[in-house]
């Protein structure tokens, strides 16, 4: 609704609407998810910024978009930068930490990376994203020079999948 508020040219009802939803809104992840929606309306989301200036979960929502909007610009820094912010309050936040593993790889910042995804594995309960977590670790590794770990995890991989359409593309 504050969308279609928005294109009709209607500001001060969209910001309404984005309000009573946000206040309505019990938990901070699903206050993140919407803060992620709104934060790609410019004219929108500073006015929410007023509304809510100390609400941690709008910021979380404004950085997943930003860091998302970065790594698709291929602004890989920017978006680590972007992460890195937020990534204090929300230090167990998985998809923080796959995003900035993610673009710390594409800047070949392994070290970093490698901490992020150990971190992911430490804390990831779904037993499909761990994997992808470990293999992505294993290539870090690999390109750390830590060849024994890298390559046995790797070879570990390949028994528990080996199907897997990542092995075959790798």
């Amino acid at each position: 609704l504050a969308t279609a508020y928005g294109a009709l040219g209607e500001s001060d009802k969209a910001v309404e609407t984005i309000v009573r939803a946000y206040e309505r809104t019990s938990s901070d992840a699903a206050k993140a998810a919407l803060a992620q929606e709104v934060a790609a309306q410019d004219d929108l989301f500073p006015k929410l910024l007023d509304k809510f200036p100390d609400d941690k979960a709008l910021r979380l929502g404004q950085a997943k978009y930003l860091a998302t909007k970065h790594v698709a610009e291929n602004r890989f820094q920017q978006a680590v930068n972007v992460l890195s912010g937020i990534q204090s309050d929300f230090p167990d936040d998985l998809e923080l930490l796959n995003q900035r593993a993610s673009a710390l790889m594409k800047l070949a910042n392994w070290k970093a990376a490698e901490a992020d995804y150990a971190r992911v594995i430490a804390l990831e309960t779904d037993e499909g994203r761990r994997r992808d977590a470990e293999r992505s670790r294993s290539e870090v590794q690999l390109r750390l020079g830590q060849y024994k770990a890298g390559a046995s995890a790797y070879f570990e991989q390949m028994l528990l999948a080996p199907g897997d359409v990542w092995l075959q593309r790798n």
